[in-house]
């Protein structure tokens, strides 16, 4: 069979085993990536408390017209407002900082190991090989992974975080409001996706 008429081979992949294989081979900076996911998670409830303060300010607003609006309380929270988000534009800078560190020095020392390793492989490698995918595994797959380990794993982090925090504070504020915008949002989807699979 010529190679123009090989068919592409799909392989399945173990995301778990991957995943083993990845935090083994950065096992020197997994403990760096953790307070990069922590700082995510505590950036992301900062962000999550903010509005919740800015309605308290509105609300002190909204009944001073009256009688007078507390600016000593107003001032309060503004300074509250200022230095959480702050804290949290500093744990996401610091976050950010540290995977990208982490991440390039995976990277240069991946693609350093692959150099060494095809230097050290028989031609008859590069004869049963296709010239794409060694050159995939050397740049595609090196720059898959540090993609995801620089940003997919923290945005992943920061949504939970957010889905969970801010259901929790719908919930706090009003539950027949919180069940409403979930009950719509779920079935919102159903009609989308099954709009999608009959049509």
């Amino acid at each position: 069979m010529g190679p123009h008429n090989r068919m592409a081979v799909t392989e399945k992949v173990d995301l778990g085993a991957s995943l083993k294989k990845i935090s083994a081979y950065m096992r020197g900076d997994l403990a760096l990536m953790i307070t990069a996911l922590v700082l995510a998670a505590f950036g992301a409830v900062l962000t999550i408390v903010g509005p919740d303060k800015i309605g308290e300010m509105t609300n002190l607003m909204v009944e001073g017209f009256a009688s007078g609006i507390d600016m000593a309380a107003v001032a309060k929270i503004g300074i509250f407002l200022a230095v959480i988000y702050g804290l949290s534009a500093i744990f996401t800078f610091t976050q950010h900082y540290i995977m990208a560190t982490v991440t390039l020095k995976m990277s240069r020392r991946m693609r350093g190991e692959l150099s060494e390793k095809i230097n050290r492989v028989p031609q008859k490698y590069f004869n049963t090989t296709s010239q794409g995918d060694i050159l995939s595994r050397i740049t595609n797959d090196v720059d898959t992974i540090s993609s995801a380990l620089n940003s997919s794993i923290t945005t992943l982090v920061q949504a939970v975080v957010q889905f969970v925090g801010v259901t929790i504070i719908m919930f706090a504020t009003s539950g027949r409001l919180a069940l409403t915008a979930i009950g719509s949002s779920i079935l919102g989807f159903f009609f989308v996706f099954f709009f999608f699979l009959c049509f």
